[in-house]
C-alpha cells in the first residue's frame, strides 16, 4: 500500500514540478533560443521564399538529431514555443521517472527519485543544454535495459539495448559515451570473467562504428581545435559543480545539497555494502572531478554531468522499513518538493515581468531578415545561467531568418553554415562576449535588423557609422534598429561587388 502511494506521489509532484516551465512567454535557458533558430531555419530551408538558402546546409549526421526531432514533430500543431516547453517538461518528468526505474532496478526504493526534484531547474536545464537534457533520461533509461539483459541475456533483451543505444548517441554523444564506459563498468564489477563482461558489452558494439565515423567528420572542424582543452581548479570545480546541480548560489546550493544527502540517514536509511551498488554513484563522482571544463569546442564538460549525482546516490540506500518511518520519508520529500517548486514558480514569473515585452520587438519586424544580435546585458536576476545572452534569437525560430551570432557556426548542429559563408555573418564566439570593439560599418551592412540588449540608450554604439540606423523600437532592454539600405538575406561576399 504503501509503495503505491510512494508512486502515486513520485508521479503527482514530478507533474506539479514542470509549472515553472509554463509560466514565462521564453523560458530564460540561456542556449534555447539557438535551438529554437536551428529549427526554425531547417522548416525555412524547405521554402522557396527563404532568402538565406545559400548561406546554410542540413546536417542529419549529428548527435543532436532526437531532440530536433521531437520538436520538429509537433511546432506544426502546437508551435515553436509550445513545442520546446513541451519536450523540456516531457524530459524533466522522464527524469524523475527513469531514476525511480534505475533505483527500482537495483531493488532500492523508488520514492527517492523525489530528491532530484530540486535539480530539474540546474544548469543543465537553465543553461539551455536542450539536447543534453533530452538524453538524460534516455540515458538513465538504456542503463535499465542494460542491466536487464545482463542478469538475462536473452537475444531479445540484448537486440533492445543494442539499439536502445544506437538510439542514445543520435540523441546526444556526451551522454551515449558516459553511459557506455559505466555500463562496461557495472559489467566488469558485476561479472568478473572476461567472457561473461564481453557477452554483456556485446550489445553496446554496433554504435560504436557510427561514433567513430561521426568523430573521423568533425575532427577538421575548427571548432574542435579552438581554445584547447581547459580544467579548471579543484576550488573551482566544486564550486561550479554544487551551483550548477540545483541553480542556486554557492553557499545555498551546498546547504540544500548537505540536506539532500543527509536527510535520507537522518529518517532511517543506510548505506548498501554490496560493491556494485556503489559502481554508478562511483563513476559519476569520477567523471564530475576528472573531465575538463572545456575541450573539442565544447564548454561546461564536467559541470553536466552533476545531474547524475543525485539519482546514482539514492540506488546506495537501503530501503526503510515501517509504516511511521515511510509516512515521514513521503512527508519530507512532499515537503521539499513542493516548496522548491513554489520557489521556482516565484522565479520565472518575476522573469515573465523581466522579459514578456520582448514580443513587443519581433512584432515590429518582418519575417525572414538577416539579424544582428548585440547582447550588452546577459543575464538577468530572476534565472540561473545568462538568460538574455542569446535572446534575440528567438526571432529566427518564431519569424525565419537568420540571427548572428548563431549556433550554425559549430559542429555539432543541425543546420550549420556553409563554408563560403563570410566573417560578418558567421560571427566566431569571442563577438558575444565583447561586442563593442567588433562592431564595423562592414558587419552593419550585411543586417537589416540590429537588436541591442542594454539597460540605457545604446546609440553610442553605431555613433559616426554608416550606414545609417533607424530606432524603430524600445521596450526594457531592447533597442531595435533597422538598415533600410540593408539588401536583406544576401551574403556580405556578394554585397561588396
Amino acid at each position: 500500500m504503501f509503495k503505491l502511494r510512494g508512486r502515486h506521489l513520485v508521479l503527482f509532484i514530478s507533474f506539479v514540478a514542470i509549472i515553472p516551465v509554463w509560466i514565462p512567454t521564453y523560458f530564460p535557458a540561456t542556449d534555447l533560443p539557438q535551438h529554437a533558430a536551428q529549427i526554425g531555419m531547417l522548416r525555412n530551408l524547405q521554402s522557396s521564399n527563404f532568402p538565406c538558402t545559400e548561406l546554410l546546409h542540413v546536417n542529419w549526421f549529428t548527435p543532436y538529431l532526437f531532440g530536433y526531432a521531437l520538436v520538429c514533430l509537433l511546432t506544426p500543431l502546437l508551435g515553436m514555443l509550445i513545442s520546446f516547453k513541451l519536450v523540456i517538461s516531457a524530459a524533466l518528468i522522464g527524469f524523475v521517472h527513469s531514476t525511480e526505474f534505475l533505483i527500482n532496478s537495483y531493488e532500492g526504493d523508488g520514492r527517492l527519485a523525489l530528491l532530484v526534484i530540486p535539480t530539474l531547474y540546474g544548469g543543465v536545464t537553465m543553461w539551455g543544454f536542450f539536447n543534453f537534457l533530452v538524453a538524460a533520461p534516455l540515458g538513465l533509461l538504456f542503463l535499465c535495459c542494460f542491466l536487464r539483459q545482463m542478469h538475462k541475456p536473452t537475444t531479445a533483451n540484448r537486440v533492445i539495448a543494442g539499439l536502445f543505444f544506437a538510439i542514445l548517441f543520435f540523441a546526444h554523444a556526451l551522454i551515449w559515451a558516459f553511459l557506455g564506459a559505466l555500463s562496461l563498468a557495472v559489467a566488469v564489477v558485476e561479472k568478473k570473467k572476461l567472457q561473461d563482461v564481453l557477452l554483456s558489452g556485446i550489445c553496446l558494439a554496433p554504435a560504436i562504428p557510427v561514433a567513430l565515423i561521426w568523430i573521423r567528420q568533425v575532427q577538421s572542424h575548427p571548432r574542435i581545435s579552438a581554445g584547447g582543452i581547459v580544467f579548471e581548479t579543484l576550488r573551482e570545480r566544486i564550486s561550479l559543480a554544487i551551483t550548477f546541480t540545483f541553480g542556486w548560489q554557492v553557499y545555498s546550493a551546498a546547504l540544500l545539497g548537505m540536506l539532500l544527502l543527509l536527510l535520507p540517514l537522518m529518517i532511517g536509511y543506510r548505506f548498501r555494502r554490496e560493491v556494485r551498488i556503489w559502481v554508478p554513484f562511483a563513476f559519476a563522482v569520477f567523471t564530475v572531478l576528472l573531465l575538463p571544463f572545456s575541450a573539442f569546442g565544447t564548454a561546461f564538460l564536467f559541470p553536466r554531468f552533476v545531474i547524475f549525482v543525485l539519482p546514482m546516490y539514492a540506488i546506495t540506500l537501503a530501503p526503510v522499513r515501517g509504516a511511521n518511518r515511510v509516512f515521514l520519508v513521503l512527508a519530507l520529500i512532499t515537503l521539499i518538493g513542493l516548496g522548491w517548486t513554489g520557489w521556482e514558480c516565484r522565479r520565472m514569473n518575476n522573469f515573465q515581468r523581466d522579459s514578456g515585452c520582448f514580443s513587443r520587438i519581433l512584432d515590429q519586424m518582418e519575417p525572414n531578415a538577416l539579424v544582428l544580435a548585440i547582447p550588452l546585458v546577459h543575464s538577468s536576476d530572476y534565472a540561473y545561467g545568462l538568460a538574455y545572452m542569446h535572446f534575440p534569437a528567438w526571432y529566427g525560430g518564431l519569424k525565419g531568418g537568420v540571427v548572428s551570432p548563431n549556433f550554425a557556426r559549430t559542429h555539432v548542429q543541425l543546420v550549420v553554415f556553409n563554408r563560403e559563408v563570410p566573417y560578418e555573418i558567421a560571427l566566431p564566439w569571442e563577438w558575444e562576449w565583447g561586442p563593442r570593439p567588433y562592431i564595423t560599418p562592414r558587419i552593419l551592412s550585411c543586417y537589416r535588423y540590429i537588436v541591442v540588449e542594454s539597460k540605457t540608450d545604446s546609440s553610442f554604439l553605431f555613433e559616426d557609422m554608416q550606414p545609417h540606423l533607424v530606432l524603430r523600437t524600445h521596450t526594457g532592454i531592447w533597442w531595435l534598429y533597422e538598415n533600410p539600405s540593408s539588401t536583406w538575406g544576401v551574403p556580405a561576399s556578394r554585397m561588396q561587388q
